[in-house]
């Protein structure tokens, strides 16, 4: 993400497809589960300035838009550390 952000064009590229497949499953659970919220956590979140945008293009492009303008797509405020935080509390 860190090449990304200072322009590398390989980087976004691998960024965009990132956004595009979460789009592509995110779609499929979206009709398969019928969620409210899908919330996004841990390292990936730090990254959400470049995958949300081919994500949600992505679900635009392939689902239908009543199921899918229906659920909230959301990014944890303290991502970075949830995975810490989950192993601390067991």
């Amino acid at each position: 993400s860190q090449a990304a952000e200072k322009g590398d064009a390989y980087a976004i590229s691998v960024w965009n497809e990132v956004g595009r497949a979460l789009g592509i499953a995110i779609g499929d659970l979206v009709y398969l589960l019928n969620p409210q919220m899908i919330c996004f956590t841990g390292g990936i979140s730090q990254a959400k300035e470049l995958f949300l945008k081919p994500l949600r293009e992505t679900l635009a492009e392939r689902t239908f838009k009543t199921p899918v303008n229906a659920v909230r797509l959301k990014v944890a405020g303290q991502a970075a550390n949830i995975g810490v935080i989950g192993a601390s509390l067991l």
